[in-house]
């Protein structure tokens, strides 16, 4: 009987020991297992506001993007002209001639115009270098996810430093992307947005004509 007794007393001694370490450790797991469940909603929500706040420019294929260098595959440099814009843009809807000098072609189902000028004697239709184009179509975007139709103010959000021409008219123009070489006599050069009632109607690219 006393041996029993004595295994039973130090089994009591130890009991209350057991009971401790057992209640830290399910008191430890279960902190550890709040954190994970507050670290996982605390994140899905900053992953959410992050989605709502980071408005990226929509993608656009390669063969609708704009900017002072190109349009689409189109690409504008000095020499660039009407039969470079044909093979990267296809046959156009409508050609016309409203000056002896140059031609203005339009690819209608593509929302795209351009003027080619030749100051020599050969057809600018067929061998003018390119001078400038208004784009109208909404399919195509720049570089930086602007859109023909959007508000002036998508336009300021997405080019801060576009500097307005100030000239008297309904269309108010901004110059998105300078460029050094106008075309025409009332081109900046570069890229442009043509806005007017506060959004955009047209998007233009200029550069320097020539060709003999």
């Amino acid at each position: 009987m006393g041996g029993a007794d004595r295994r039973q007393s130090g089994g009591r001694k130890l009991l209350p020991h057991f009971g401790k370490a057992a209640r830290w450790l399910i008191g430890t797991v279960a902190t550890a297992a709040i954190g994970v469940v507050v670290a996982v909603i605390v994140g899905g929500w900053l992953s959410d506001d992050d989605e709502q706040h980071s408005s990226p420019p929509p993608p656009f294929p390669q063969t609708r993007l704009i900017n002072a260098q190109r349009i689409g595959l189109y690409r504008i440099e000095a020499g660039a002209d009407a039969e470079d814009a044909m093979r990267a843009l296809g046959q156009p809807s409508a050609r016309e001639t409203p000056h002896p000098t140059t031609c203005e072609a339009t690819w209608e189902r593509l929302g795209v115009r351009i003027r080619f000028a030749n100051f020599g004697a050969r057809d600018a239709c067929l061998y003018g270098t390119f001078c400038n184009a208004r784009i109208n179509g909404d399919e195509w975007g720049t570089t930086r996810g602007l859109q023909v139709g959007e508000p002036v103010s998508r336009m300021r959000e997405l080019y801060p430093r576009a500097e307005q021409v100030r000239e008297p008219g309904a269309i108010v123009r901004f110059v998105l992307e300078p460029g050094a070489q106008p075309c025409g006599p009332d081109a900046r050069g570069g890229l442009e947005a043509w806005t007017a009632s506060g959004r955009i109607v047209s998007l233009v690219v200029s550069l320097a004509a020539g060709g003999d």
